[in-house]
């Protein structure tokens, strides 16, 4: 594959993950059956947040933060990685958001931001079995692509950046298993490869099966797009599968109501990965929020992937 068909994969990775959550925000936790998924960004549908036209949220803020953090470093530190979501929280500088101020992200999330205040600990991710989150899958993206080269860190690397925030072993597999999709699909393989996993043998039972393919015949009635990780997954992986482009993946996600912005930002970053920039709408890039800088950092990051490390 050619330098250029690698960075237009991964462009349409990352990009993907802030257009699916700019998308999908304006209609989180509306009702399935009642919801109208439009063909463009749309304002406030059911949103408790006042999601304007374009505005992303926590998803594509923390990927940010990550990308951020791997530029800076060179490399993966997750203690950087809590320092800069400590401070796209705790400040009000506007940092890594769409707005002056953090918005959107969770109660498993601030947890781990206040025992990292509390304990000086690298991986303080909480592994409460009430909280098996998403938040590690929905802005994984910059960890395959700065990790293209070498399948085993991206894997390793996953695990590690959920276990920064979120320790669940839903969230931490789901996680390794999502990036090695990505790095999949990055690499250009057909998209029957790429739904088809082999498990990790010590993976939960619920990340096996989506590893295994268990989604592909459900019908839309049994997927659920929730904030739990291994319904977050499937439900993304769901409508990649049963879709043709990236728009029709976007949308579908998003009809499939729940924490809409999520399933949306996880589908993608598959979608986008598989398709590539080119394939994303190209309104729904332009009436991104911040874009210049959402595409300056993607564009830093694709050259950090590409490069040999």
């Amino acid at each position: 594959m050619s330098l250029d068909n690698v960075s237009e994969r991964m462009m349409g990775c990352f990009i993907g993950l802030v257009v699916g959550d700019a998308f999908g925000a304006p209609y989180e936790f509306f009702p399935r059956g009642k919801l109208i998924v439009q063909e463009t960004f749309t304002e406030i549908v059911n949103s408790k947040l006042q999601i304007k036209k374009g505005e992303w949220t926590d998803d594509s803020s923390m990927a940010l933060a990550l990308a951020d953090s791997l530029l800076s470093c060179g490399g993966f530190d997750p203690k950087d990685q809590m320092q800069r979501y400590r401070r796209w929280v705790f400040t009000d500088e506007g940092y890594c958001s769409s707005r002056a101020t953090a918005f959107g992200f969770g109660q498993t999330f601030l947890h781990a931001l206040w025992c990292s205040k509390k304990n000086d600990i690298p991986y303080p991710g909480s592994i409460n079995p009430k909280r098996p989150g998403n938040g590690s899958l929905m802005r994984l993206a910059p960890i395959p692509i700065y990790f293209l080269s070498d399948l085993e860190q991206t894997i390793n690397y996953a695990g590690l950046s959920s276990m920064v925030t979120h320790g669940h072993p839903e969230s931490v597999y789901g996680a390794r298993l999502f990036a090695r999709i990505l790095h999949q699909a990055l690499k250009g393989r057909e998209k029957a490869e790429i739904l088809q996993q082999t498990p990790e043998s010590d993976a939960p039972e619920r990340i096996q099966a989506i590893a295994n393919g268990a989604y592909l015949d459900k019908p839309m009635e049994e997927i659920d797009g929730t904030f739990f990780a291994a319904q977050s997954l499937e439900a993304a992986m769901w409508c990649f599968a049963r879709t043709d482009s990236f728009k029709d993946a976007i949308r579908l996600a998003v009809a499939l109501g729940g924490d809409t912005d999520s399933t949306a930002a996880v589908c993608g970053q598959v979608a986008g990965a598989y398709y590539g920039l080119s394939a994303i709408p190209e309104p729904w890039t332009t009436e991104l929020v911040k874009r210049d800088e959402v595409f300056a950092v993607a564009e830093r990051l694709c050259q950090a992937g590409c490069a040999d490390k």
